[in-house]
């Protein structure tokens, strides 16, 4: 390949556009100096050129530069991100998502895309895939390169369409490729009675119109006799933030649903309630290592107002407020500005939430949803008693 110098330079002054799109975010005041920010260019320039001139094989500049602008945010944390011009355009129009997929959560870590989550009995578990499993393919693009909302969509598709997967097991071993069936998304909220006026209500998870869903849930809940509510947010993560915060309207009384931290270190709530709560009765909230994002936002507004317990194992630790910065090229960059804090002002990135109760992971799902009734049933006995004084 030969780039040439007015390429080289290019591809130099492409970066310059992320890197000053980031400054004011990102370096502060060290790229507002002019010579640092020459010294950065210089390098990349002169890293650009030695791969022109060294590399064994032909390179794209376009995937070339795609790469180094994914290094440098996923050099920050996994939640920041460069997402294409194609990405951020579909991502603007929006739109419905394709109804099927291969039963599969992703997250990415220094680089790699990993599995997050397996749905029970879906076409990914049936197959074998475990959390932890690293993706090095959707099809045949790799995911070297490829954002995490790319690689979401890539796995979206149509019912009975196939996708293919090449894996390199958590465990070590051979990489295999495996070539799954889509099948159709269960509903993102559903609630299931379990007796003696105790329901689960699964999360699987968070949509734009998640509240309005788990409102619904919730009248039907209390027009049945309803008396104590199991939120199962296990192997659940949503991206945006605004579904948790009207999902947990739905449970607390009063003050701050969370808080926020800046880079100054300046906290303040995001958001007050604001509304009469739809369900005041006993909850306790089921949570595992895959409760991510928007999911772990809700939990920590539940645990950290006092209002719920949690019952399960750490969460998965993500815990920032993002925002996406336009680039002149017609890509994006999401990148994280804040931290985000429970009600009780604790945070949670990269330790996740510690539930009031460990349950082992081995647990069969009958004992899991035992402990949870046990839990839930000494709630009640103070709220009875409280009924009798009165």
């Amino acid at each position: 390949m030969d780039l040439g110098k007015h390429r080289v330079w290019f591809l130099s002054l492409s970066a310059a556009g992320v890197l000053f799109v980031l400054g004011g975010v990102l370096l502060g005041n060290v790229l507002a100096r002019e010579e640092n920010t020459y010294a950065y260019l210089r390098l990349f320039h002169d890293a650009v050129q030695l791969i022109e001139n060294n590399y064994v094989e032909e390179v794209e500049a376009d995937h070339l530069l795609r790469g180094a602008y994914q290094g440098l945010l996923e050099a920050l944390d996994p939640e920041s991100e460069y997402l294409p011009a194609p990405e951020y355009q579909e991502l603007l129009l929006g739109g419905p998502l394709p109804p099927a997929d291969p039963g599969i959560g992703l997250h990415r870590v220094r680089g790699h895309l990993l599995v997050l989550s397996v749905r029970p009995g879906g076409p990914a578990d049936r197959a074998g895939i475990q959390r932890g499993d690293q993706i090095q393919r959707i099809d045949v693009i790799s995911t070297q390169a490829m954002s995490l909302s790319g690689a979401e969509s890539r796995l979206r598709g149509e019912r009975g369409a196939d996708v293919t997967l090449t894996l390199a097991p958590s465990g070590g071993g051979t990489t295999r490729e495996m070539r799954l069936t889509r099948e159709a998304s269960p509903p993102p909220v559903e609630l299931e009675f379990l007796g003696e006026g105790t329901g689960r209500l699964r999360l699987r998870g968070l949509p734009a119109d998640a509240a309005a869903r788990v409102e619904e849930s919730l009248v039907d809940f209390q027009r049945r006799d309803g008396r104590g509510l199991i939120l199962d947010l296990r192997d659940t993560s949503a991206r945006s933030l605004r579904p948790a915060l009207d999902t947990a309207r739905l449970f607390l009384d009063a003050g701050p649903l969370a808080l926020v931290q800046e880079r100054d270190g300046a906290r303040s709530p995001i958001e007050e309630q604001t509304r009469t709560p739809a369900w005041r009765g006993p909850i306790v909230v089921l949570v595992n290592g895959a409760t991510a994002s928007g999911a772990e936002l809700l939990a920590a507004a539940l645990q950290g107002s006092g209002r719920s317990a949690l019952l399960g194992q750490n969460t998965f630790g993500s815990g920032t407020r993002t925002e996406l910065f336009p680039l002149p090229n017609g890509a994006a960059v999401r990148l994280s500005t804040g931290r985000l804090l429970a009600p009780d002002g604790k945070a949670w990135h990269g330790t996740g939430l510690t539930p009031d109760l460990v349950l082992d992971p081995k647990l069969e799902e009958a004992e899991v949803l035992a402990r949870a009734r046990e839990w839930l049933q000494s709630a009640r006995r103070p709220e009875a008693a409280e009924r009798e004084a009165a």
